[in-house]
């Protein structure tokens, strides 16, 4: 029967039954499969199909009728339209309400309905059985459809089928929103599949684990934590169709977990760093020792990776930091997967520790989609070696790699054979975990000095020189294929007074196309990347901005608690327009800290002509000491110099750097959106 060919008031002696599909802001909901089904004689059916979201039986007997949709059209058609902003009041039920019938003599009836009245039948899936199941008071477990009575217009609003996922801009370029968002999922993958990992500060929690926040996506619900933390998603609405699954990957032997979310188009690995677990007997510990086999130990001196609880040891007795893994060994094997090329033993067999479950479902399930890998400190290092191996190994169409507090991984030769890979490496302030391993490391349990301690102080050595070179024999590099960071920096400068959060702290984003400010502690080459001298400078020279203990709180630096809210706090920056004021203040407090620095430096060189007069080796020591640390000081002031020139002529040309490119890259500008959830 054609409802277009069918006129209502034309035969008011007839019945007749008109229905319309609406979405929650009231669009028409086309290519429905409607069928209508007597009540009295369930074989007469009639069955059309929307147009204009309208279907108009006529000639139709009197009595109740039950209108049904075909599974597939319902599920294919009504995912397209976009629910409705919370709390905006339905323009649907207020048109109903105002509009008379197709006889033109009742108001319309209006009804708010879910997938689950009309299917014709269930669908498999349990989700939408559960949360689209039908809501209509007379719906019938036996009878398929909605129950309505004839001569009757209803317009149905159909409950959007939509679910959320995070927002991700799909570029190679740099974008803010991609660093906030892969920062929320390298933090995700310190959750279990259960349930979010507590990290001393906040309790484990359901709500934060790696299950529930999908259901939450899948549901189109906003989560409202990240692992053991209340967070800020930054979401954007998809199809039910192309919402995201999970699977949890969890390697009991080696410590290493992580996860895959994905859809039919992306995949998203996260890779849990060293954040340890409190009061879960459930969750590996990686500082359990019985679960987690040392590798190799420097026999006497143990070397004892970087990771700690609140950050950093680097052979630095700081307070407050506990060790999470130790034993892992520094030295750089060849990996034959990756074509012989240097990288990280300790790295590497934490990475493959979780490859090996991966790769499968790589293969099966994932090859051909746009890849994303995402991880925190010895999670970014575990995500840059399995970004490697995808991309020896399958070589898909699209891979990007977002790491925070990545220590360095592999040597130049692999980062030579990688270097194609998509990576923004983020540093924040001074996080001291991105300096280690020492560009010249390369642990050697054969090298060992001949002369006894004894013998060393009558050579004029003292006992700390001694130990300290003792070491560096033992761990040092005999080649120029040295550590080496990959991926292109994206460094957050703390310039306040304050440090950290949550106070009031006010950070620069220097971008990878910008210059970066190299660390006080730790220089580039080979004689300056040196523990010793993270001691032995003075307080201006470890101390960028009036930052006094730099060293001891670089462990806050680390955590991924600093990390996620100071990249918000640069995204709520560029989208209020306030970056020339952030590039003026930095510059400026840049400008102090290198009149400080030059004032040092000259002090230096007095204290260095004063040493003239101290005699034999000691002198020789004092002003060798003396000359290293003016070289550093001025490598520093020279670094300052070039990021202040760029900051100055970014703030008279701020087109050079435009804030829609540092949000978006490439793509179009969603400002208004982002600014939304980010209220």
């Amino acid at each position: 029967m054609d409802s277009f060919n069918y006129c209502v008031q034309c035969n008011p002696e007839e019945n007749w039954l008109e229905l319309e599909f609406r979405s929650e802001n009231d669009e028409p909901i086309d290519g429905l499969l409607v069928t209508i089904t007597n009540q009295s004689t369930p074989s007469t059916t009639y069955t059309q199909t929307t147009s204009s979201g309208k279907v108009l039986f006529g000639k139709i007997a009197a009595g109740e009728w039950r209108a049904s949709v075909s599974q597939a059209s319902l599920l294919t058609e009504v995912e397209k339209y976009a629910s409705r902003k919370e709390g905006q009041e339905s323009p649907v039920k207020k048109r109903a309400a105002e509009e008379l019938d197709a006889a033109d003599k009742d108001t319309k009836q209006y009804r708010y309905t879910t997938i689950g009245d009309f299917w014709d039948e269930a669908p498999e899936d349990e989700f939408l059985q559960e949360q689209h199941k039908g809501i209509d008071v007379n719906a019938s477990a036996e009878k398929a459809g909605f129950r309505l009575s004839h001569n009757q217009t209803y317009v149905f609003e159909i409950k959007a089928l939509r679910s959320y996922m995070p927002v991700i801009i799909d570029t190679d370029e740099f974008s803010l929103v991609n660093s906030y968002t892969f920062a929320l999922l390298s933090q995700l993958a310190y959750a279990s599949d259960e349930f979010g990992i507590p990290d001393g500060e906040n309790p484990s929690l359901k709500e934060g684990g790696i299950d529930f926040i999908i259901k939450q996506l899948k549901q189109g619900n906003r989560p409202q934590y990240c692992a053991s933390s209340k967070e800020t998603w930054l979401l954007r609405e998809i199809p039910y169709s192309k919402h995201l699954e999970y699977k949890f990957y969890n390697d009991k032997l080696i410590g290493c977990e992580g996860y895959i979310l994905s859809n039919n188009d992306i995949a998203i690995i996260g890779v849990r760093g060293t954040q340890t677990y409190f009061g879960n007997e459930e969750i590996v510990k990686l500082a359990d020792k019985n679960t987690t086999k040392p590798i190799k130990v420097l026999n006497p001196v143990a070397f004892r990776i970087i990771e700690g609880l609140d950050g950093v040891r680097a052979f630095l007795q700081s307070p407050g930091y506990q060790d999470i893994i130790s034993d892992l060994d520094v030295s750089q094997i060849p990996i034959l997967e990756l074509d012989n090329t240097y990288v990280h033993k300790g790295f590497y067999q934490y990475a493959r520790g979780l490859w090996i479950p991966l790769s499968d479902d790589i293969v099966k399930y994932h090859s051909d989609k746009k890849i994303y890998i995402c991880g925190h400190s010895l999670g970014g290092a575990g995500a840059l070696v399995i970004s490697a191996l995808i991309q020896k190994n399958y070589k898909p169409n699209s891979l990007r790699l977002f790491t925070y507090g990545m220590p360095r991984t592999g040597t130049h030769s692999f980062v030579a054979k990688f270097n194609n890979i998509i990576h923004y490496r983020h540093v924040n302030n001074h996080d001291l975990v991105p300096q280690i391993p020492f560009k010249w490391m390369n642990t050697n349990s054969k090298k060992e000095s001949n002369d006894p301690l004894s013998l060393k102080i009558l050579k004029g050595t003292s006992p700390l020189l001694y130990v300290a070179d003792s070491l560096f024999n033992r761990v040092t590099d005999d080649d120029n294929d040295n550590y080496h960071h990959h991926g292109n920096l994206v460094q957050l400068l703390t310039y306040s007074i304050e440090k950290h959060q949550p106070k009031n702290i006010k950070q620069v984003l220097l971008t990878p196309h910008q210059t970066h400010i190299k660390s006080m502690t730790f220089m580039i080459n080979k004689q300056d990347d040196s523990f010793i001298l993270a001691d032995s400078l003075r307080k201006e020279h470890v101390d960028i901005n009036g930052y006094a203990s730099t060293i001891i709180d670089s462990g806050l630096d680390h955590r991924m608690s600093e990390y996620i809210p100071n990249l918000k706090s640069q995204l709520n920056i560029l989208l209020n327009d306030c970056l020339s004021n952030t590039y003026k203040e930095s510059s400026d407090e840049l400008e102090y800290t290198e009149a400080n620095l030059k004032k040092a430096y000259h002090q230096l060189s007095h204290e260095l002509a004063a040493s003239l007069s101290i005699p034999y080796h000691v002198g020789e020591a004092k002003r060798l000491s003396l000359r290293l640390e003016q070289g550093i000081t001025n490598k520093i002031i020279l670094n300052l110099q070039r990021t202040k020139k760029e900051l100055s002529s970014l703030i008279n040309n701020p087109s050079q750097l435009p804030r829609e490119s540092l949000l978006f890259g490439d793509k179009n500008d969603i400002s208004t959106v982002i600014k939304e959830q980010l209220q």
